[in-house]
């Protein structure tokens, strides 16, 4: 009788310790995410997955670790555990979606999306991730119809707005895109941290249409909302380029190339300023540099 007692305190306490080190492990893994330590997060997930029940809500804190890391094909290993277990969890599904589509399974990712908005259709997530694919795809219509899906459950949408402008710039209706375009700023006027990219995306629309005045305020509006974001540099330096104030243009350009070496575009036209300016070596050596990157760059980028 002694002799099972024991057996059974040291069972006990065993299984405390392990729940224990479960429960720390975890806690660490979650503020290890909130601190943006996305490897070690799912370290620390892993190893508590060696200690824990089993459970998806693991296996998903650990595929959001990985797929945050950037370490796509090991996030949906976990998804992939997960869906076998169960099999209609939404939120995998659509976290599947976007890591499939990452890894240029767009067939693929497109099932899951479609499957966790069936699933799930209070949640716009599925939705928005599913516009944002058709549109990278050219498939104009179909990424207007599902923003407007978003829009029927969050009328408030800035980023379904903004997408739309884009799909209706992709069809080449200049009105919608830029009444799309400007409703995105109205929503988004008071939001924190800033929404940029609505005033990227009109500035790029207006460089298009010649209007290298607007192009340059709403570029320049777009990097005083996001000043770490090369693209809104390069929007401003290029519209400067147009309107052939070079010397801003170069300084503008300058800064793109700063915040993003590997920018290719930012680059040719840092190169143009600099070369209208005459400062021919340094220009010849971003053009130099813009060869190079563009040479380790896919053909058919978007």
């Amino acid at each position: 009788m002694k002799c099972l007692a024991a057996l059974a305190a040291a069972a006990a306490a065993a299984s405390a310790w392990a729940a224990d080190d479960c429960s720390a492990l975890v806690e660490a893994a979650r503020a290890a995410y909130a601190g943006k330590q996305y490897q070690s997060a799912a370290g620390k997930l892993e190893q508590a997955l060696g200690s824990c029940p089993l459970g998806v809500s693991l296996l998903l804190d650990l595929a959001k670790a990985r797929f945050m890391a950037q370490e796509f094909e090991k996030a949906s290993e976990a998804l992939g555990r997960l869906l076998t277990a169960e099999p209609r969890h939404a939120a995998a599904l659509k976290l599947q979606g976007d890591t499939l589509y990452l890894l240029g399974k767009n067939q693929e990712a497109e099932q899951s999306l479609v499957a966790a908005s069936q699933l799930d259709p209070a949640n716009p997530d599925a939705n928005y991730a599913l516009g944002r694919i058709y549109y990278q795809q050219s498939r104009y219509d179909e990424s207007i119809e599902q923003l407007r899906k978003v829009l029927t459950l969050d009328p408030k949408s800035y980023r379904a707005y903004d997408n739309i402008g884009l799909a209706y710039e992709g069809l080449n209706d200049v009105p919608k895109a830029i009444a799309n375009f400007q409703r995105a700023m109205e929503l988004s006027a008071g939001v924190d941290p800033p929404y940029d990219w609505v005033y990227g995306n009109m500035s790029n629309l207006m460089h298009k249409e010649g209007d290298y005045k607007k192009a340059f305020q709403f570029g320049a509006e777009a990097a005083h909302r996001n000043p770490n974001s090369a693209r809104n540099f390069f929007l401003t330096g290029r519209a400067l380029g147009k309107l052939e104030r070079w010397e801003l243009a170069a300084k503008w350009l300058g800064q793109s190339v700063e915040l993003d070496p590997q920018y290719a575009e930012a680059r040719y036209q840092y190169s143009l300023a600099l070369r209208k300016l005459g400062r021919t070596s340094e220009a010849d050596a971003q053009l130099s540099a813009f060869r190079e990157i563009s040479a380790g760059q896919p053909r058919n980028r978007r």
